[in-house]
């Protein structure tokens, strides 16, 4: 059996596709939880809408499901507080790739 620590040392490892940075250490990740082989999590985006979700909702399923094929994922995506991507866009000013 898999555990929320496990899932999010394998999250650590996806980089924002535009910010040299982890999405933990953007503080996207949330609520990580794990009951049998159904792992859940919140991905929070600084806006609902942007691009990037559907790159990283694709990016978090193929590395949890290298752990376990077995594995069934939901992700939800929320919103982020003002406070939340205040402190995003502060990191992504520093490390933005382009």
């Amino acid at each position: 059996m898999v555990e929320a620590g496990e899932i999010e040392a394998v999250l650590n490892g996806i980089m924002h596709p535009e910010i040299n940075v982890s999405i933990v250490e953007l503080g996207m990740v949330e609520d990580i939880s794990v009951d049998g082989n159904k792992i859940y999590l919140k991905l929070n985006l600084p806006y609902m809408e942007v691009p990037t979700r559907y790159i990283l909702h694709h990016q978090i399923k193929e590395a949890i499901k290298e752990m376990d094929d077995e594995l069934e994922i939901e992700i939800e995506f929320a919103e982020m507080t003002p406070a939340e991507r205040e402190n995003f866009m502060e990191i992504a000013r520093k490390e933005w790739k382009w």
